[in-house]
């Protein structure tokens, strides 16, 4: 099992496997509403990404049909949940905030309701009572994250606009690859991986707000926690019910929200710690997070993100001998990086924290979701 062909040969298998399930989830997704298509498009993009660079080292070409205006790594990086650490995501997370609102407020000709904030600048969508997305982390997953951090925006300039039409072509460029990408699992393995969609149909509400009035303390801290609060929810509420049968991608797509979660929520306890700022309300978050922090694995985030059963710093192999089966779910590498631990453990374990971390959330928040109308299809 050690050879490194052998360990390629997993990594292929898996890159299979993950095939099938989002095959499937997207068969079921497709008449749904776009929201729900929407914040899948970091994870879609993942597998593109990765399995494409995965099959390039092996001298296969996967290319796709269809062109795109988006570059799948940007949307890919997007998983991370601003990418980096509370003090570098600050003024994105500023950035994209003014960029709606000065989108907003000057379609409003009222100078006096300008000033008053009597407008929406923020929308999210809601699924029984809970908050699976906002307008804002939606906008900011087509952006260029260099380009919010570094340029300065004066004007509502073209770059940072989003055209439906792109949208659609990108979501046809990553669909596409997954399509063709089921084409070779079928011809290599012989088998036929029949779809298998999922009728569930959710009724999707939203509400607006404008976030001056909504946030009038600490508002990008709250934002901030509202965008990783949109996240959780949207794979734990709305995602999850589509899962069926699970053969690595489902506890892929729940740990990676897990541990970046869990990673920028500590970044803001660490940049409070750094300015010396007394805010005890996220006291009670921050203790989760730390009592939480025993299932945040580096070397299994990598392979998560990753379609390669090893170490990227040294190269070790880093599934063990003991708990390798071909049978198992990630063929042990959840056993092997979690003392024993086995996949359905910790996946169970990986949920309840994050309903954990959700229920928190929204505690700080507060966010008053009554009155919320319900989004028609298009």
């Amino acid at each position: 099992m050690q050879k490194e062909q052998e360990i390629l040969e997993l990594s292929n298998i898996q890159i299979f496997y993950d095939d099938i399930t989002l095959f499937n989830l997207l068969n079921s997704l497709v008449t749904k509403s776009p929201i729900e298509c929407l914040y899948l498009t970091p994870f879609l993009s993942l597998f593109c990404v990765e399995s494409v660079i995965f099959f390039a080292e092996q001298g296969i070409d996967v290319k796709s049909y269809y062109n795109s205006e988006f570059n799948e790594k940007k949307i890919r990086v997007k998983l991370k949940c601003f990418e980096d650490k509370f003090t570098k995501s600050e003024q994105i997370i500023k950035k994209c905030d003014w960029l709606q609102d000065y989108c907003f407020r000057n379609k409003i000709k009222c100078d006096l309701i300008k000033k008053m904030n009597l407008y929406y600048n923020l929308g999210c969508y809601i699924v029984d009572g809970k908050i699976i997305g906002n307008t804002q982390y939606g906008y900011y997953i087509f952006q260029d994250s260099k380009l919010l951090r570094t340029k300065e925006v004066k004007l509502y300039n073209e770059e940072f606009k989003i055209i439906p039409k792109e949208l659609k072509n990108y979501g046809a460029h990553c669909g596409n690859l997954v399509l063709i990408i089921n084409e070779m699992c079928k011809k290599i393995t012989g088998k036929d991986f029949s779809s298998e969609v999922v009728n569930f149909n959710h009724n999707i509400y939203y509400k607006d707000f404008n976030t001056s009035k909504l946030f009038k303390k600490d508002k990008t801290i709250k934002l901030y926690f509202l965008h990783i609060l949109s996240n959780i929810n949207y794979v734990y509420y709305l995602l999850r019910s589509y899962e069926t049968k699970d053969t690595g991608w489902w506890l892929r797509i729940y740990y990676i929200t897990y541990y970046y979660s869990v990673v920028r929520i500590k970044s803001v306890k660490e940049d409070i710690i750094r300015r010396k700022q007394n805010k005890k309300y996220l006291n009670s978050l921050f203790t989760i997070v730390d009592k939480v922090d025993m299932e945040i694995n580096s070397e299994f985030r990598s392979c998560m993100m990753h379609y390669k059963f090893i170490n990227p710093k040294n190269g070790n192999i880093l599934i063990k001998e003991k708990y390798f089966d071909p049978q198992k779910n990630l063929f042990g590498l959840v056993e092997s990086l979690f003392n024993g631990m086995t996949y359905t453990e910790l996946k169970l374990k990986i949920l309840q924290n994050l309903k954990i971390i959700s229920d928190e959330l929204e505690k700080i928040l507060d966010i008053d979701l009554k009155h919320s109308k319900k989004l028609e299809s298009e």
